[in-house]
């Protein structure tokens, strides 16, 4: 992968948050707009907050590994532990959050941009989506985003 793919399939929640918040000059369907916005934004939250929790579950799975020969202990063993009883604990939670991410994304995908405010949520979305996939989909999506900055959107 290229630098520059490489910075455009890491754009910052920042980044793209602001993108998707943007106020559009060309106005539009105010209300359905904040809604599309709203639910872009609490769909890169729920992820946000998935992939915390995921980098949390690796991180307690490599401790256990080192403190208790994990991986040769039998799941009953396993589940007894702090480690085990906190990594179940985030696998639930993860699992709510995924029922939740999904049912933004569907609502989401149903509503139509009316602004460019509304496409760079979308964007923001897809973007988050594609960020690790091998696919030059990512980068375009990405880039598309970064370009809207470079013209103008910035945070507010």
């Amino acid at each position: 992968m290229s630098d520059r793919q490489s910075q455009l399939t890491t754009l910052s929640r920042r980044t793209v948050l602001g993108a998707a918040a943007a106020v559009s000059a060309l106005g539009g369907k105010a209300a359905e707009q904040d809604i599309l916005i709203e639910r872009a934004k609490a769909w890169l939250a729920i992820d946000a907050e998935a992939r915390r929790l995921m980098v949390r579950w690796a991180r307690l799975e490599t401790r256990a590994a080192r403190a208790l020969d994990w991986f040769n202990l039998t799941d009953q063993a396993q589940a007894s532990t702090l480690f085990g009883v906190e990594m179940a604990r985030i696998d639930r939670e993860l699992s709510l959050l995924y029922a939740r991410r999904e049912a933004e994304f569907e609502a989401l995908a149903g509503l139509k941009a009316q602004d460019l405010a509304g496409v760079a949520s979308k964007l923001a979305v897809a973007s988050r989506l594609l960020a690790h996939e091998d696919s030059p989909a990512a980068g375009i999506v990405a880039g598309a985003l970064a370009d809207m900055q470079d013209l103008g959107w910035s945070h507010p």
